[in-house]
């Protein structure tokens, strides 16, 4: 019996092995030929092995149908995938990988970045209602922190990732739950084979949203959805390239009435204006790809909506738009980015207990780190309507200090204090950056640390 065993496997292994080699040097495929010709003849100067590995590579028999069969095995029998960012989880849903350390309760934020990552959030709060604004903070959920169809093999170490650890620090600032929003619902409102929600969970989503900022908007809960496969996921793709299968998605019995105000082939690009003549209110929506499914119940809402892909969250820009209400919306596996943002907004003055300050040495502040080492000075950043300083504090003399994890980074100029936006840059947690209004002297300041005493 062993031995027909291995007889089989040695005809299967051969027959195999000639297939590739008929494909590859025997069937001609036309059009791969007229495209190798030209890079054969780039290389005829080359030796015989260069110009045999680019035929090979080329025109590597049957390639298409050997990729499918891998995928089709590692899936079916190894229950696992053959595409590094992808995870194929139970009853048809694909997970990002990028995801697993949240899903198995892997806290990879450092105490300061949490510190720095609550605290600009602060900050940018405080600044839009400065001007008379409404800000909310949204997480956009992972898939997997929902919907726990993980593989058995991805074993949760605790119930708490970056985004459990953050949240409950954000008593200051106005965040919407979603978390709590999906739990309740028995739907399954991500798609299957794609990283996102699907139009039913923007939907979701947006309603959730709305209902915090207590802002006019239309009824869509009235209307019905229509389903249609003809979704495809951003993860089968990756896993199925040469023929991914389709995914279902909802499309909402709606006359939309709004119309964009640049020129917008996809709710993919980095940056869309829209306008409702119906619509209310202005706003300002930073936002990442979870964003493209909510922009246009958004476009709908509001008068007038910028939706903004850039991450450095420039809040001089709503007074430019005017925005009453701007949204920073999330994706839950880039939260550890924010403390690495770099929001433009005027640094606030402050008036700190003079006796608690502790003084940075010249020594111990410098720009930021980067290829060519680190800069001795700290960084001047200069735009059209605003300047400022960016840079960091030097890890040893940090190390020697105690009880600074929650400490405020100040700068004093002439005789005022002013807090600056704590930043996580590289590996180092105790950056920072401040902005002023265009033509402040920046000449002669000194920086300071401000432990918050408990």
């Amino acid at each position: 019996m062993k031995k027909k065993i291995q007889i089989i496997y040695i005809i299967v292994i051969t027959f195999m092995t000639v297939a590739i080699a008929v494909g590859t040097f025997v069937i001609d495929n036309r059009s791969d030929n007229e495209n190798n010709s030209s890079a054969l003849e780039d290389t005829a100067s080359s030796g015989l092995v260069e110009q045999m590995e680019s035929r090979i590579s080329g025109n590597f028999g049957f390639r298409k149908q050997l990729i499918a069969l891998d995928t089709f095995l590692q899936e079916k029998i190894l229950h696992t995938s053959n595409v590094l960012d992808v995870i194929i989880g139970e009853n048809g849903n694909l997970f990002f990988a990028k995801t697993s350390d949240d899903y198995q309760g892997i806290v990879t934020m450092s105490q300061r970045q949490q510190y720095n990552t609550v605290r600009t959030l602060e900050l940018m709060q405080q600044s839009i209602e400065k001007d008379n604004g409404k800000f909310r903070f949204v997480i956009a959920p992972n898939k997997n922190s929902l919907y726990d169809e993980m593989p058995f093999n991805y074993q949760k170490y605790s119930d708490k990732g970056n985004a459990d650890i953050v949240m409950p620090q954000l008593s200051d600032v106005d965040t919407v739950d979603l978390f709590q929003t999906f739990y309740n619902e028995p739907e399954q409102m991500y798609f299957r084979q794609d990283t996102h929600w699907n139009s039913k969970g923007a939907l979701l989503a947006y309603d959730t949203i709305m209902a915090g900022l207590k802002q006019e908007h239309p009824d869509f809960d009235g209307c019905d959805f229509t389903s249609r496969r003809d979704f495809t996921g951003d993860l089968e793709k990756m896993l199925r390239p040469e023929d991914p299968s389709k995914d279902l998605e909802y499309y909402l019995d709606y006359d939309f009435g709004y119309h964009y105000l640049t020129k917008t082939r996809s709710v993919e690009q980095s940056y869309i204006e829209s306008e409702n003549p119906d619509g209310t209110g202005s706003l300002y929506m930073f936002r990442d790809s979870f964003g493209n499914a909510l922009l246009p119940y958004f476009a709908e809402t509001y008068y007038h909506a910028v939706f903004d892909k850039s991450s450095n969250y420039n809040l001089l820009l709503k007074q430019k738009y005017n925005a009453d209400t701007v949204v920073l919306e999330i994706a839950e596996r880039n939260l550890p980015l924010i403390s690495q943002s770099r929001p433009v907004f005027y640094a606030p003055e402050c008036k700190p207990d003079q006796t608690q300050l502790v003084d940075v040495p010249e020594s111990a502040v410098s720009g930021e780190e980067n290829k060519e080492g680190t800069d001795k000075e700290i960084k001047e950043v200069s735009q059209e309507s605003y300047t400022g300083f960016a840079g960091i504090l030097d890890a040893d003399w940090i190390s020697e200090m105690k009880d600074i994890e929650e400490a405020h980074i100040l700068i004093r100029l002439k005789d005022r204090f002013y807090e600056m936006t704590p930043q996580t840059i590289e590996e180092n947690d105790y950056g920072f950056c401040a902005y002023f209004p265009e033509g402040t002297d920046l000449t002669d300041y000194e920086i300071y640390i401000e432990p918050m005493l408990k």
